[in-house]
């Protein structure tokens, strides 16, 4: 994958040429500008369309569903890449979250020899690290220094209102018939609940993975914060003796924006922080 050139082009685009000693900067001309690109993930389909919108985008997956204009861009994936679409599209620049994919799909896409750029972090200030990085590479370092002020400005209003003794906090999909998922402790989801105050809890993973009935009981979280709506959760007999479910400190929050790294990292963040604290206020009533 052309990871090497784009490196190149990151490097130069962040040097600073001076004028005889004067104070004004010049950034020095982009050695490659790209004009289209395709997504191949939901959460860059967002960063696409929100920040990115001087670059043309010419493909997308099928899951794109944010911003709603999205669905007017031709799909060029399913639940896998579309390579032959994807080559007619002929994009400048692929951007993907490399989270969704395995090692063979990946050296598929390097096998396109279209230059490649992958959100890779598991952490928000590793995210917003590679926010700069395709910043610099697409000419929209203004659009995307915005989003990142935006995200730094939530994680000063939640760290300026911690909790006195951290909640452990299971961050749940709930599945039907009793098929739920959890967020390991590794995953992006986990760092957000870490920022908005509480304390993650879930397997050594950096993901979304299953989880039965009693390793949930076992893990017997104060609080618990779902990726959509939490009845099926809170129907599940198996789980009433968990004490977030025992005492109603469950909060579901939209799917979409809890289980991606996209557009809306600042809203997650936010929403989480909120979330957290009305349900300690709620303990103490």
């Amino acid at each position: 994958m052309r990871r090497a050139i784009l490196l190149s082009l990151l490097v130069i685009s962040s040097l600073i040429g001076c004028n005889n000693g004067q104070e004004a900067v010049k950034w020095p001309t982009r050695p490659k500008t790209y004009t289209s690109m395709v997504s191949l993930s939901p959460s860059t389909t967002e960063l696409a369309m929100s920040y990115a919108y001087t670059v043309k985008l010419v493909g997308r997956t099928a899951s794109c569903n944010y911003p709603v204009s999205v669905t007017s861009v031709p799909v060029v994936a399913q639940v896998k890449p579309d390579y032959e679409k994807i080559k007619a599209a002929n994009p400048g620049l692929i951007v993907l979250d490399s989270s969704i994919y395995n090692a063979q799909d990946l050296q598929q896409i390097d096998a396109l020899g279209i230059d490649t750029f992958e959100f890779k972090s598991d952490t928000v200030e590793g995210f917003t690290k590679e926010l700069s990085q395709l910043g610099a590479l697409l000419g929209t370092e203004s659009e995307i220094s915005g989003y990142v002020d935006k995200i730094y400005n939530e994680i000063g209003t939640a760290k300026s209102q911690p909790f006195p003794n951290p909640p452990t906090v299971a961050i749940i999909m709930p599945g039907a018939n009793g098929q739920h998922m959890i967020a390991g402790v590794k995953s992006f989801a986990a760092d957000v609940v870490n920022i908005a105050g509480g304390k993650a809890v879930g397997p050594d993973s950096d993901r979304f993975v299953p989880i039965d009935a009693e390793r949930l009981v076992q893990l017997n979280p104060d609080m618990i914060i779902t990726a959509g709506k939490p009845d099926p959760l809170m129907q599940d007999a198996r789980l009433k003796s968990i004490k977030a479910i025992a005492t109603g400190s469950v909060r579901g929050l939209e799917q979409d924006i809890v289980i991606r790294r996209g557009s809306r990292v600042d809203k997650d963040i936010k929403q989480t922080h909120i979330a957290l604290v009305n349900m300690a206020q709620e303990k103490t009533k």
